[in-house]
């Protein structure tokens, strides 16, 4: 496809979905309920064009008044994150949405972009933009995106949910069974080790490391989550579970087989049975990058269990047993 044609191919899914959406049997349905129907490129097309529309129009703070943040939010991230892993200005919107979506969680605001300020006397209500700077945000997008080559990331982005798409669903040809396939062939199938399943594990998804108590529940946790997803959140989901099953690393990640050190951006904690409480990184780094530093939180269990191990508490002296104290005879 020509370069100046991505814009085009971009457009024309987004006319699709809307040319659906104004019929008349459909006045009355919301975007979702219409973009739903549609397929992942089809959304790809109308998040990132939505956004482009109102950021250029009226900046980011127009995109969340107008209801997309609330929308897209979930969604957009997911196709961010994908193109994050080659394309720094994925990375820079990514990083702005990751802070306007803890702003609002903070502040109880629920992405409309409004939320009750305590310290306003008036008991008037905030909007998210009159408290985080965003035309620092908006002169920056003007200058690095909208062009024909940020088009051509977005169709990149395009481009790997129609390969997902066009995968059969015959076991021998589908994405669960191509995984399987190179992962047993890397490990031969041989990872048994005795303490495998009761040991901890490090899982990175989406460049989110999070670790697990044991291999058994990181396996039954992602387990649950291949039957309970669909589409591109389940192939990832379903290259852990044959990671955490088919291998014995102390690391396991959703990426392609023959990635070893991973790109790390948060860290979150695994709470009873949920992944919560992430705390985006300074900046992003590798996995071995990430465990390695010196302010790394697995990096101290790790020299504290080193250092358990090379000293052992003294094995305090068995009492001795009562003398009598009658004079030997």
């Amino acid at each position: 496809m020509e370069k100046s044609n991505f814009g085009d191919r971009v457009q024309a899914l987004m006319d699709e979905m809307y040319n659906e959406w104004q019929k008349e049997e459909n006045n009355n349905k919301g975007k979702w309920d219409i973009l739903g129907g549609f397929s992942e490129a089809h959304q790809i097309a109308v998040i990132f064009g939505n956004f482009n529309y109102q950021v250029e129009n009226g900046g980011i703070e127009q995109w969340i008044y107008n209801g997309y943040f609330h929308d897209d939010v979930e969604k957009f991230i997911e196709y961010l994150e994908t193109g994050a892993k080659s394309d720094e200005r994925c990375q820079t919107i990514l990083g702005r949405i990751y802070t306007l979506d803890q702003y609002a969680k903070e502040t109880g605001c629920d992405r409309d972009g409004y939320f009750h300020d305590p310290d306003d006397e008036d008991g008037e209500s905030s909007f998210i933009g009159d408290n985080i700077d965003c035309n620092g945000f908006d002169s920056w997008y003007y200058e690095h995106c909208g062009n024909d080559d940020w088009w051509e990331t977005v169709c990149g982005i395009i481009d790997k949910a129609e390969a997902r798409a066009a995968v059969p669903d015959h076991p021998k040809d589908s994405v669960i069974a191509k995984i399987r396939e190179d992962m047993s062939a890397k490990t031969g199938n041989a990872a048994n080790t005795a303490n495998k399943w009761d040991s901890p594990v490090d899982v990175v998804c989406q460049e989110d490391l999070t670790t697990f108590p044991t291999r058994r529940v990181a396996r039954d946790f992602f387990f649950e989550g291949m039957c309970a997803t669909d589409g591109a959140e389940r192939d990832r989901y379903t290259a852990i579970f044959i990671g955490l099953v088919e291998t014995d690393g102390k690391m396991v990640h959703d990426g392609e087989t023959w990635e070893e050190d991973p790109c790390i951006r948060s860290v979150s904690r695994f709470k009873g049975d949920h992944i919560g409480d992430r705390q985006l990184l300074d900046e992003p780094t590798t996995y071995n990058g990430y465990v390695g530093g010196k302010d790394s939180v697995i990096a101290k269990i790790r020299e504290a269990k080193a250092a358990a191990k090379s000293n052992p508490p003294a094995v305090r002296d068995k009492p001795q047993s009562k003398k009598s104290h009658e004079p030997e005879v």
